[in-house]
């Protein structure tokens, strides 16, 4: 009797083994669709997270920028009249542009700038279908179709003229804490120097000690006390990356061109996948007391130089993936 059950429990019958085999797909089918759904879950709030931190990264740029716009003098920048006196060939970025100024991209008329800010996307990316073209823009590519720029002009380092300027020489002090001038200005560099009336933007031919020449004559209209700066160029737009996503639509990123020396100046790529730049600005006029509604208007044909005592803010708004993000930018003494 007692060899008769250990027979029948050694081994499974057939109905048993399938049952088994039919419970064990179903467990393992079971789990690989929750896999499969913790993975999109995943990858779906992965996305968002990045969606997210690439707009506040972008606001945050767009923020770091316009507050440092201008140049730090006792008298202001709003009113100044802006003169390029480089002698440079530049196309008068500075007095074209003044302090900050926005625009619909590409931009016109300046033709000192890399021609991926110039040239209209159609144009653009015929030069780019040209292989020897292509192999020597330093993988910028073409502006993005119906977007604007924001271009602003600024000082990295500020100090005041020791001497009044005479000719092409003049002294100045500290930009740092006991940092010999000569360590933060190099040939080439641009400097403003500022009064009442107005800016100049000057080439730095040498330098020793704290004594400054210039290429071209400075007039004897600058004091001891007067404003310097050591000048800065910076452009914020929208290009094609030369990346595409999987259904073959072009991606498009957020781009600065810095300059800062007579032969210094590049195009760095900020963020991935940032696209449809778009500046709205209201004016003090159009502002109601106590009014909910802003009369927000779009950049027309021509840039706008944008000053606090007619522009009260500015709405930059983009695109991180298929989401639109906006946020306002309120001026003040610029």
């Amino acid at each position: 009797m007692m060899a008769k059950n250990s027979k029948k429990i050694a081994g499974f019958t057939l109905p048993e083994l399938m049952v088994s085999i039919v419970i064990a797909a179903i467990v393992m089918a079971m789990a690989i669709n929750v896999y499969i759904d913790m993975k999109n879950q995943y990858n779906k709030l992965n996305s968002k997270h990045q969606i997210n931190s690439k707009q506040l990264i972008t606001k945050q740029i767009f923020y770091n920028a316009i507050s440092k716009i201008g140049f730090a003098t006792k008298y202001g920048d709003m009113y100044q009249e802006l003169v390029d006196n480089s002698g440079d060939s530049s196309g008068d970025i500075f007095g074209k542009f003044g302090i900050l100024t926005i625009g619909k991209s590409p931009i016109k008329g300046i033709k000192s700038l890399p021609e991926n800010l110039t040239l209209d996307p159609e144009s653009c990316d015929e030069r780019v279908k040209n292989e020897k073209y292509f192999s020597q823009q330093n993988s910028i590519y073409c502006i993005q179709p119906n977007t604007d720029y924001i271009a602003i002009q600024r000082a990295s380092l500020s100090s005041t003229l020791k001497t009044n300027s005479s000719n092409n020489i003049f002294k100045v002090n500290r930009f740092q804490k006991e940092v010999v001038p000569e360590k933060d200005i190099s040939m080439d560099d641009y400097l403003v120097l500022c009064n009442v009336f107005e800016c100049d933007l000057v080439k730095t031919m040498a330098v020793t000690g704290d004594f400054v020449s210039t290429y071209s004559r400075v007039e004897d209209k600058f004091k001891v006390g007067d404003y310097v700066g050591k000048y800065i160029l910076e452009i914020f737009f929208v290009a094609d990356s030369g990346q595409k996503d999987k259904q073959g639509n072009k991606i498009y990123s957020l781009y600065e061109y810095v300059k800062q020396n007579a032969n210094d100046s590049e195009i760095y790529e900020l963020i991935n996948d940032v696209s449809n730049l778009k500046v709205e600005y209201v004016l003090n006029a159009d502002i109601s007391q106590g009014g909910a509604n802003l009369n927000w208007k779009q950049i027309a044909t021509q840039p706008i130089s944008v000053k606090s005592d007619s522009v009260a803010a500015l709405r930059i708004s983009f695109k991180v993936a298929d989401d639109i993000f906006s946020k306002i930018f309120l001026l003040e003494n610029t």
